[in-house]
């Protein structure tokens, strides 16, 4: 894992049914202090209810921030998507 990256929870709604959580790219937005930043995103232990920062991306955020995640992707234009939003309250 890189040292400058998120840990973020498999869930059924943001893993693409089924198939295996690569690491990739994310977007984090601070809506607490209007920081962002760009890092990859790696697949947290099972059970774990993990959601974190490590690295030089944790002086970006503190516990209890309120963040955007937000990943990004081409699909053909045929193709039906409708995208998922998933709201975690701690």
């Amino acid at each position: 894992m890189w040292t400058g990256s998120s840990v973020l929870v498999r869930t059924p709604p943001c893993h693409g049914g089924g198939r295996g959580f690569e690491p990739r790219p994310i977007h984090i937005y601070n809506l607490n202090n209007g920081e962002r930043l760009i890092t990859y995103a790696f697949e947290a232990e099972r059970g774990s209810k993990i959601i974190s920062m490590n690295g030089a991306a944790a002086l970006k955020a503190t516990v209890g921030d309120l963040v955007i995640i937000a990943a990004y992707g081409q699909i053909d234009e045929n193709e039906e998507y409708k995208p998922k939003i998933l709201k975690i309250n701690s």
